[in-house]
């Protein structure tokens, strides 16, 4: 028989072994078949962990290069700011050398300051502009300061800006050498007290975003953003800042500092004008009391000034001309004539406001006369002092000198006019030529008409 009937019979007598030995090959096939499958999906599995792993080696790699490359950047960022700044002092240092070769070296000495000196090497820029930032911004700084303190804020304002550009060039915008130009800026700027209070906000920010440590300017830079709301009508807000600038200066500097004196000074005026006039006294007098302990006579000026002020709001008239007087005895034996002429003005005043014109008089021919010893004669100083002894002696009742004067000054007037000439500008020009005309040449019986119709012009 064929071997597929011979199979055919053995499985028929044997059903159950068959059976069993066909349920035994299909659970061995259906292992092994789960059994790769298993193994399939673990092989594929490790392969996919392997290569996540291969590929966070590799970024981790990649940042690790990138850090490194940060962090070389950044030293060598560093290293050039400090080599920089290295640069900028040593350059700083050198200044006297380099300004030198360029014939720009600084003046030293008591006649440092003089106008004719600083307008010599106001002509000097020419030379500079353009050839070192550096030694032009130090040049033009220090010629900003000297014109401040002769009292040419103009002048000042003119350097101290152009100066402040340069720095911020040279030394960044938040360097100690910019603020320092702020802060003289800001100075120059004493007649217009928002720009004034910008400018010491600026400094003080600059100086508190460095740390810097210096205190006193810092206090420095407050007592001038109080002054300037003082002067912009914001006396009561400025009081805080004001007793905060004094606290500064005191612990930085000492009872006996310039600056604690001008601190003392600023408190007092923003006391007065909220009418705290008992603590306002006492603060004066202090400011008055250090500046002349320590012989600082522009701080003496300077107080003495706000002081009368203060005497005269209060119709207190003896005490302001004693004050004043006082100051004006320092300034003549300290043979400072500048301030000396800003003192008697502020006497003559005094003696007006009293109606006291012979003294007014008097006063006022000391001044003509003190320019006229310094050889400012022809000055519009001059010419403006001399506009005021007429019209003072006028008042006192004597007026063929009167008109004398007023004759003087016409012909004054009458030759910068010829020669296109301005001296305060229009209108005063022409207003006192006006004036100067008619006192000089009426009738004294129609001086009060003129005088009438002037005022109301």
């Amino acid at each position: 028989p064929r071997r597929a009937y011979q199979i055919y019979k053995f499985a028929k007598r044997n059903r159950t072994l068959m059976t069993s030995g066909v349920a035994v090959f299909a659970g061995l096939v259906f292992g092994i078949a789960s059994l790769a499958y298993s193994l399939a999906r673990v092989t594929n599995e490790k392969a996919k962990v392997t290569l996540e792993k291969s590929r966070a080696v590799q970024a981790e790699a990649e940042l690790r290069l990138t850090a490194g490359r940060l962090t070389k950047a950044l030293a060598s960022a560093e290293e050039e700011r400090l080599r920089a700044i290295q640069s900028a002092q040593v350059a700083d240092e050198a200044f006297d050398v380099v300004s030198g070769a360029l014939d720009v070296s600084m003046p030293k000495g008591p006649s440092a300051r003089k106008p004719e000196v600083l307008a010599k090497l106001e002509t000097t820029l020419d030379q500079i502009e353009g050839k070192n930032d550096l030694v032009e911004a130090n040049l033009r700084h220090y010629l900003g300061r000297s014109y401040e303190e002769l009292g040419r804020h103009s002048h000042a304002a003119t350097q101290l800006e152009k100066a402040v550009a340069l720095r911020k060039e040279v030394f960044g915008e938040k360097h100690l050498k910019t603020a320092d130009s702020i802060f003289w800026l800001a100075i120059a700027y004493s007649d217009d007290a928002e720009r004034k209070r910008s400018l010491f906000s600026e400094c003080l920010a600059i100086h508190r975003s460095t740390a810097s440590g210096n205190r006193a300017r810092e206090a420095n830079c407050l007592h001038g953003v109080a002054s300037a709301m003082h002067q912009l009508g914001q006396s009561e807000d400025a009081l805080p800042i004001a007793r905060e600038a004094l606290d500064l200066h005191l612990s930085s500097e000492g009872q006996f500092s310039i600056g604690t004196g001008w601190g003392h000074n600023c408190l007092a005026l923003c006391l007065a004008a909220v009418g705290e006039r008992e603590e306002a006294d006492e603060h004066f007098t202090r400011s008055l009391g250090v500046f002349q302990s320590i012989g600082d006579i522009h701080g003496v000026v300077h107080a003495s000034l706000d002081y009368a002020r203060f005497y005269s709001d209060q119709n207190r008239y003896a005490e302001a001309q004693a004050c004043l007087e006082e100051a004006r005895q320092l300034t003549v034996s300290q043979k400072d004539p500048d301030r000396q002429r800003k003192i008697i003005e502020h006497l003559a005043r005094l003696a007006s406001g009293v109606r006291n014109f012979e003294r007014e008089s008097e006063l006022r021919s000391l001044s003509v006369s003190n320019l006229v010893a310094t050889g400012e004669s022809r000055s519009k100083s001059s010419l403006f002092d001399t506009y005021k002894l007429a019209v003072s002696i006028r008042r006192a009742g004597r007026v063929p000198e009167s008109k004398r004067l007023f004759a003087k000054l016409e012909s004054a007037l009458v030759r910068a006019e010829s020669r296109d000439e301005k001296i305060w500008g229009q209108p005063w020009d022409g207003l006192m030529l006006v004036e100067s005309t008619l006192f000089a040449n009426q009738p004294s019986s129609d001086l009060q008409l003129i005088e009438e119709k002037l005022e109301l012009a």
